[in-house]
């Protein structure tokens, strides 16, 4: 699964924070996130309304849990993407069993 999380990173040696897609294994240790921060543009003002919305959340709810980018992947976390080989086209079948989103759909189907 996914969610934003505020993510320290030194650039020019200076501290610089930002709202990053994160990666989750089943045990809620982060095994991976996006390469930049997330941007603030929707295709919609309502899309740009919504993702204020989870940026905010995402920093006031996570004041006191800063990630430093050095950390990244938590200790133990566990990258699902592991015992995939994606250099190997019979094995992309494989992709759909990833929990992306850490939901099920109605019909049983991430």
């Amino acid at each position: 699964m996914w969610d934003y999380r505020v993510i320290k990173r030194s650039v020019q040696g200076e501290d610089v924070f930002g709202i990053y897609e994160c990666f989750f294994d089943e045990n809620g240790r982060i095994w991976a996130c996006t390469e930049n921060p997330e941007p603030l543009v929707g295709g919609s003002i309502r899309e740009l309304v919504i993702l204020l919305a989870d940026t905010l959340a995402a920093v006031t709810e996570q004041w006191d849990t800063i990630i430093d980018i050095d950390d990244i992947p938590q200790e133990g976390a566990i990258n699902p993407l592991d015992d995939i080989d994606l250099t190997d086209e019979s094995q992309w079948i494989k992709l759909k069993d990833v929990n992306w989103f850490g939901k099920e759909e109605e019909d049983g189907e991430v």
